[in-house]
């Protein structure tokens, strides 16, 4: 407020109307599952090229089908992807000591035996204070070079004794660093913000041993993967996705690992449960080789996950033809497709992208068996130009309100706008004028949702209502702050089944009309 201790005029804005309520998205997704190498935090990335930076590349399907699955969704319109680490629980570092540095990689994991380190002189001017700058080069191979390792940034020529030389696969070179915590330069502020391999601690202030003809030597060999990526493994890693509010979809592509036939695995059960706790959206799918249509139905009754069969044949990305995987990664992608094109109301059934066969091939008959039970098929019509696309939009859910995928997401996309819209109401003097407020800014927001088609009706009055006064509190609510609202919604379903009624009339008929 201003201060009118003293003549003048004054101006003040003053918000007299409701605040309005914006949209979230529900396009972004989260994976979880085992990479190369990285860091455990969940790492948002926005293209292939991003995860490759900071999980590595493409890894076999007897492994890990989560590349397989990231690269899918960024080719199927995806844009936004958190990765979250999968390890064992026996996990350990890779631990090495420089002089007073000790530097471990971002992640636990096997992956940092594979990693060299050098520490020499730098060629940048010294500094007195700290006897000079350093220069620290870190290598990184994805298969064990061999031992002991010939420096591979050599220009001298190689001799009959190098020719195992190999070259790595990433190199970061930090050219004058310091291990002076007061200087511009210190390795810690530096590396730790920039380097995709190492973490680095300075013991004390004094230089790390430097020979200026020492070669690379390995961070350790110590580094373990633990005892397997197991079911507790993969809910302590969903765990760390509870923090993100932006996270909308969730896929774990290795869960198929953990089912039997049409039994939910413990980590299907994970990634649902995450879900229904977190007010998230699990795409699951059946395991590989279900060709007995009548065995196969989605594995939990739940209206926050959907259930995809069958699986998918991609290009191998190591070369020498095709590979089968899960789904679930392309058809996240085109959740998110469909919701940027035209909202979350839109049914994610579209052409996938980057698939060029299906390990099964579902007709009309084998849909009709498994649609009303809550499968989506993906089917192959390149016979008829409409690519290998996504045939089914419905929940693992057994309750009619919840069947289809576009209400279940649309009211997701109510709840969480609203909620998060509102929290300006949140210790505003519980009375009229802030339940008029409230009021109307979930009517305008409302109206928008309706505007865009997502809502049936021809009239507003149809299509929703809300109802904030003392019918929807009691004097307890009001007294121990409580506002009570009552919002109703008239979702607007797929058009799933489009019947054409077709007749005939002969020529007198159509002269009497």
């Amino acid at each position: 407020m201003a201060d009118f201790s003293f003549p003048g005029v004054f101006v003040e804005e003053i918000p007299f109307g409701s605040r309005p309520i914006e949209g979230v998205s529900l396009g972004t997704a989260a994976f979880a599952g085992v990479t190369e190498r990285g860091p455990e935090r969940p790492v948002r990335v926005q293209s292939w090229a991003e995860y490759e930076h900071s999980f590595g590349g493409s890894l076999p399907g007897t492994v890990s089908y989560l590349p397989d699955a990231v690269r899918g969704f960024f080719d199927n319109g995806g844009r936004h992807l958190y990765i979250v680490r999968v390890l064992g629980s026996g996990a350990r570092f890779t631990n090495g000591r420089f002089g007073e540095l000790t530097i471990k990689p971002v992640g636990r994991g096997a992956w940092g035996n594979r990693i060299f380190v050098r520490i020499i002189r730098s060629t940048e001017p010294g500094n007195e204070q700290d006897d000079g700058p350093f220069q620290l080069t870190v290598l990184y191979y994805r298969t064990v070079p061999p031992l002991p390792l010939v420096d591979p940034l050599s220009e001298a020529p190689l001799d009959r004794e190098h020719l195992s030389r190999r070259e790595p696969d990433i190199v970061e070179r930090f050219e004058g660093v310091s291990a002076r915590p007061d200087a511009s330069n210190f390795v810690e502020g530096i590396v730790n913000t920039s380097s995709q391999l190492i973490r680095v601690l300075v013991e004390t202030a004094s230089v790390p041993h430097r020979d200026g003809t020492a070669g690379f030597v390995p961070l350790g060999d110590d580094g373990s993967d633990g005892d397997g990526a197991d079911a507790p493994a993969y809910a302590a890693a969903l765990a760390e996705l509870e923090p993100l509010e932006e996270v909308a979809l969730v896929a774990a592509p290795d869960e198929v690992r953990f089912t039997a036939g049409n039994t939910a695995g413990p980590v299907t059960d994970a990634i649902v449960h995450h879900c229904e706790q977190s007010r998230r959206f699990a795409l699951v799918s059946a395991p590989a080789g279900q060709r007995d249509v009548a065995r196969v139905r989605p594995p939990i009754d739940t209206r926050y996950g959907a259930f995809y069969y069958p699986w998918i044949e991609v290009a191998d990305p190591a070369g020498g033809g095709a590979i089968q995987i899960p789904p679930t990664g392309h058809v996240a992608g085109v959740y998110a497709r469909m919701e940027y094109a035209g909202g979350v109301h839109k049914p994610p059934v579209d052409e996938l992208e980057g698939v060029t066969g299906l390990e099964i091939v579902v007709s009309d008959a084998i849909q009709q068996v498994l649609n009303p039970r809550g499968v989506n098929c993906i089917r192959d019509f390149r016979v008829a130009g409409r690519g290998i696309r996504v045939s089914g939009a419905r929940t693992m859910s057994s309750d009619p309100e919840w069947k289809y995928i576009p209400v279940r997401r649309l009211l997701l996309f109510l709840e969480l706008s609203i909620e998060r819209g509102l929290s300006w109401v949140t210790f505003e003097p519980n009375a009229e004028p802030i339940w008029t407020r409230t009021k109307t800014a979930i009517e305008n927001f409302l109206m928008s949702v309706w505007r865009g088609g997502a809502l049936e009706g021809m009239k507003p009055e149809e299509a929703f209502f809300v109802k904030i006064d003392r019918t929807t509190m009691t004097q307890d609510d009001i007294e121990n702050g409580r506002l009570v609202a009552l919002i109703g919604v008239a979702p607007a379903r797929p058009a799933e089944f489009v019947i054409f009624r077709v007749g005939m009339w002969t020529a007198d008929h159509r002269s009497g009309d």
